[in-house]
């Protein structure tokens, strides 16, 4: 999907969720930066989720929603 056609998709709806890749400045400058570029040309409110600094470890998410955490 093309930012001409998420932009296009902003006229349909009221909010617009992306996601954010998380490559940093670098990046942007030679990848383009989606949701920058939407944030200009869209029609509707936009929410950039950023990417996770890193993945939970296994034992976290197969915990419940708020249950502590086992002591060592």
């Amino acid at each position: 999907v093309t930012v001409r056609q998420l932009a296009h998709f902003t006229t349909e709806v009221d909010l617009l969720v992306v996601g954010s890749r998380g490559f940093g400045p670098a990046g942007r400058m030679l990848m383009g930066d989606t949701a920058g570029k939407l944030a200009h040309v869209g029609h509707s409110s936009l929410i950039v989720t950023p990417r996770p600094a890193a993945p939970a470890p296994p034992e976290a998410a197969a915990r419940s929603v708020g249950e502590p955490a086992a002591r060592a």
